[in-house]
């Protein structure tokens, strides 16, 4: 299943929660009795956790750490001292962290008494700090500017932050507080009196930024299940559009035009050099200013028309755009395709949802009536479907649709 979850830890205990439901599916219970593979010194009392969004988390207590490998359920480094593998950390963070957060943008934040500091998980750096929270927070209320509990990104735009019994909700793309704060009791009633204060860790399960560092067959999964479990495609129609994904984007959001599976925000600037580009760049890309990626293709479909690309960006998603850190959210490029076939391809999705369509017949017409790629245009104007060109693309696009298919039907007999 590819229902989105977070882990609640308080003391030598635990819970699960489902973010789509909205609930708490497992637990409380014992942190021993489930997690099997943490060593017991992290079964309890836990000082901070983090989704790196590779496939691995971290856990944090006193001045050890391990990485845990979410694919394989095992702890595969640590636990160890948080300063032999983790020499960028000046010493103050080094033990006895308070929370940590992955920002979804490249970037980490550690926290500490009344400091914080920025790291950059690209480079494998600190990037600013260790500096005051107050200086460079100074949206959050002074009662959060120090000794916070945990926080953890939700993953659809916004961030949690709690201390004691209390809680605000940080809207990232606007950089401001828009919950809080208040009592943890009064919007979260799904949590058990005993999660409703002093929680120790939070970590989302379910966050992921490299989508290039898992397998295709992954990607294809993760997305099947969205669109199959939550958007209510059936499978044939799903397995069509993701054909054409594969072919756009290899399922990689964060892909700009140009680049390559493992290294998608990379490719040729306006002046013909090869860089990394940054998410700002890539959203404000404008060939006048020589700012952004030469090649106007982003993300899952390669939105490239200027309407299209802009409103992958400002697309309300979880409340509110994300601006640039779209470029990296799989979730919110999935809703905003849904909502692109639901609003401007009508005829499109009502071909996907048919209840007869075949794996073939969904993935031609997404080619042909969505996606568009210049190899069926001659002087910008659609060949027939009939012609040999148009009749190549889509045998070329079928059997990534047929593999998608496969994978979904694989993980659900």
């Amino acid at each position: 299943m590819s229902d989105r979850l977070a882990y609640f830890f308080r003391a030598d205990r635990y819970l699960r929660y489902n973010i789509d439901s909205d609930s708490v599916d497992v637990g409380p219970t014992e942190i021993s009795r489930f997690w099997p593979a943490l060593p017991e010194e992290f079964q309890s009392d836990l000082d901070a956790t983090i989704n790196w969004g590779d496939g691995h988390a971290y856990f944090f207590k006193d001045d050890r750490y391990l990485r845990y490998n979410i694919g394989s359920d095992s702890v595969d480094v640590g636990p160890t001292e948080i300063s032999r593998f983790w020499p960028a950390l000046p010493a103050e963070f080094q033990s006895d962290l308070d929370a940590t957060v992955n920002w979804g943008d490249g970037h980490a934040y550690f926290f500490k008494g009344d400091r914080y500091l920025r790291y950059n998980i690209k480079s494998d750096s600190v990037d600013v700090g260790p500096t005051e929270v107050s200086r460079f927070w100074p949206a959050l209320p002074e009662e959060f500017q120090s000794k916070l509990d945990t926080t953890i990104n939700w993953g659809d735009g916004h961030a949690y932050f709690f201390k004691d019994d209390r809680y605000l909700r940080y809207n990232i793309g606007s950089d401001s507080v828009d919950v809080g704060p208040t009592e943890i009791s009064r919007f979260w009633p799904a949590l058990p009196e005993e999660f409703q204060s002093d929680l120790d860790a939070i970590v989302n399960w379910s966050e992921v930024w490299s989508w290039e560092k898992f397998s295709l067959d992954q990607r294809l999964l993760y997305v099947m299940e969205r669109l199959v479990d939550h958007y209510g495609y059936p499978v044939n129609g799903a397995a069509g559009l993701l054909g054409n994904l594969v072919a756009e984007s290899g399922v990689i959001p964060p892909r700009v035009e140009g680049s390559s599976a493992d290294t998608p925000m990379r490719s040729k600037n306006f002046a013909g050099v090869v860089v990394d580009h940054e998410a700002d760049d890539i959203m404000n890309r404008n060939p006048a200013q020589n700012v952004g990626p030469a090649l106007p293709g982003i993300g899952l479909a390669q939105w490239t028309s200027g309407g299209r690309r802009a409103g992958l960006f400002t697309h309300p998603f979880g409340g509110g755009g994300l601006g640039a850190r779209a470029v990296f959210n799989m979730d919110a490029q999935i809703d905003y395709l849904d909502t692109e076939l639901r609003h401007h391809f009508s005829g499109v999705r009502a071909v996907l949802m048919g209840t007869t369509v075949t794996v073939n017949d969904a993935c031609d017409e997404v080619l042909y009536n969505f996606e568009v790629p210049g190899s069926i245009l001659q002087g910008g104007t659609k060949l027939p479907r009939s012609d040999a060109r148009v009749q190549q693309v889509f045998a070329q696009r079928r059997p990534s649709a047929q593999r998608a298919a496969n994978v979904y039907r694989a993980a659900h007999p």
